[in-house]
Parts: C-alpha cells; structure tokens; sequence
C-alpha cells in the first residue's frame, strides 16, 4: 500500500523544520563542509540544480525561474555562511538567515516545487519509504542507514502515525511514547528474531513493512487470553495494533 505523497510532504517538513516560527529559513545546523539547505523542506541548492538540469520537465515555466533564482541565493549562502566578517555580508544568506526568496509567491512556488521533488523520490525508490527518507535526508546512492540520524526518522515515524490516528478517530488516554512502552518489548523481540532468522549481514528495515506489522499484530494477539476476541486488549494495546497494521506507521 502507497502513501499519499502529501502526507509524507507534511512529515518531512515538520521533521526538517516543525520547530521553527517561520519555517523559510536557512538551516541552523552548520556541517562539516557546510549546508546550503533552505526552506519547510530544508532543499539544498545541489538539489535544486541537478532536478533542474535532470528533470526540468517536471516543473513549471514559472518553477523553472523560481529553482534558477533558489541555485543564486544558494551560491550566496555558500560565500557568506558564517562569514561574517567577510565583505558584502549580510545576516540573510547566514545560517539561520531568511534569504531573498521571501515573498508570498515565491513561498508558493517552493512548497509546488517540494512536493514535485519528494513526490518523484517516492517514486524513484519504489515507493520504499526508507530509501525514499534516506535519499531526501543525505543524498542518492548514500551508504548511511536510519540509525545515522534515529530523532530525524523517529520524528517522520511520529508525524506520520499522529496523522494516522487523527483521520482513524483514534484517541489515546496516555502520550504515545507510554502506550508504546507496553507493546515494546514485544516488538524488539520480534525483530530481533527476525534479524537473527535473515543473518547478520542482511539488512532490516527501520521501517515497520506490513508483512512485520502483521506478525506483531498476531504476537499480540496471541497473547490475550482469547485470541480472537478484540474486547480481551486493553484501549492501548487496540490502538498500538490499528497503527501497526498501516504501513504508514513504523
């Protein structure tokens, strides 16, 4: 089962830059080599050159400008980013520093432009959501895994099961974090073995795959004294299994 690229959109924006009041922002993380990634999307400006140069049939005559106009302010963030005592400074093209591409319009046509880029990812890597979040968070063809940046994933994990609860009407009576905390257990143990069943060397997804959800949805059920009656889980363990069973959660 697919997911709907909005949601994903809206999850990886809110693990990029949920925090921030304005989300139009350089990033305030300074890397070793540096960052130039802008925007609710945290776009980079080597991203933003090689969809216009590889797949500039995707996008629009005024998204075309648009990307030229994000490479140039790119290439400022690049001379003057924590530079500051370098000539023609300006706090603008500085991490943390809000750009040139700040007007409505312009706000508009970068989250069209986001949506084209994540939307082609998913696609691109099959509608995998561990390669497609690994290609947006380091790159193409990257030898990092999701235990490389765990709050980054866990922060997509966690938007996208909110969302997952709201649309199914789920309310939960503790944080999601307790509720997790009484089926944990029994998930790491399933994985573990599932780990141990595929070799040490082959990978295991961060991400949940139904066919894992399924399993663990049976453990649990397994575990009630009758085994086919939901009314035997308790409201925590019911919701914990609803999310589980959708492969938008992990």
């Amino acid at each position: 089962m697919s997911l709907d690229v909005n949601r994903l959109v809206d999850a990886i924006v809110a693990a990029e830059t949920g925090g921030e009041s304005d989300p139009f922002v350089r990033t305030r993380v300074v890397p070793k080599g540096g960052s130039t990634a802008y925007g609710p999307a945290q776009i980079t400006g080597t991203l933003a050159k090689d969809f216009l140069e590889r797949r500039s049939d995707m996008f629009s005559k005024d998204e075309k400008s648009y990307l030229k106009r994000f490479i140039k302010q790119a290439d400022k963030f690049s001379q003057f980013g924590n530079e500051p005592d370098k000539k023609g400074y300006d706090p603008r093209y500085d991490y943390g520093g809000q750009g040139d591409l700040t007007s409505e319009a312009d706000r508009e046509t970068y989250n069209s432009i986001a949506k084209k880029m994540i939307g082609y990812t998913y696609t691109k890597n099959n509608q995998d959501l561990d390669s497609t979040l690994l290609e947006w968070r380091f790159g193409a063809n990257t030898r990092k895994t999701i235990s490389s940046d765990a709050k980054y994933f866990k922060k997509i994990q966690d938007q996208l099961v909110d969302m997952d609860m709201a649309q199914e009407g789920i309310v939960l009576e503790a944080p999601l974090v307790d509720i997790e905390g009484e089926v944990r257990e029994g998930i790491q143990a399933q994985l573990a073995q599932e780990k141990a069943s595929q070799g040490a060397s082959q990978k295991v997804s961060g991400v949940l795959s139904e066919e894992r959800r399924a399993k663990i949805v049976d453990m649990l059920r397994r575990t009630s004294p009758k085994k086919e009656e939901k009314k035997e889980f308790t409201p925590k363990q019911l919701a914990i299994i609803e999310i589980l069973k959708r492969t938008r959660a992990r």
